[in-house]
């Protein structure tokens, strides 16, 4: 009979049920009926369980945090290429190199609702990875 400091199994080649100490969980034994060799496999602890579910969730919220900073950070690039363009042209114009800057308008609207976009992404994976985190698993 199988209590808290053993593991009862099957073999995975006769499906023999096999008894063997919680110890020897992911050692190789020889099965008594047919003799050859099976992994001890058993049962997870519940503190175990616990335990794979947070580290799981964390890695989860940990992978949606990098991808929300990859957003925000190409939302600060396009912006300062455009405010880099946007200095450029001003000095060409005040040179007097430049007849016509009013294309930089259309740039502009176009650089800062992109940005925009890439941020409101960013925050919204932000937000998703602080749920992913607080989510319960489920369980078979």
């Amino acid at each position: 009979m199988a209590n808290e400091n053993s593991i009862k199994f099957e073999c995975c080649h006769c499906g023999q049920s096999i008894e063997a100490p919680a110890e020897m969980r992911g050692m190789e034994v020889k099965c008594p009926s047919c003799g050859k060799q099976v992994t001890v496999r058993g049962m997870i602890s519940p503190a175990e369980v616990a335990e794979l579910k947070k580290w799981v969730k964390e890695e989860k919220a940990q992978e949606l945090r990098g991808l929300a900073d990859n957003f925000s950070l190409v939302a600060k690039g396009i912006l300062i290429l455009y405010f880099i363009a946007a200095t450029f042209t001003a000095i060409a114009a005040t040179v007097g190199n430049v007849s016509d800057a009013s294309w930089l308008l259309y740039v502009g609207g176009a650089a800062v609702g992109a940005s925009a976009w890439c941020y409101l992404v960013a925050q919204i994976i932000y937000i998703r990875a602080a749920l992913e985190k607080q989510r319960e698993l489920p369980t078979k």
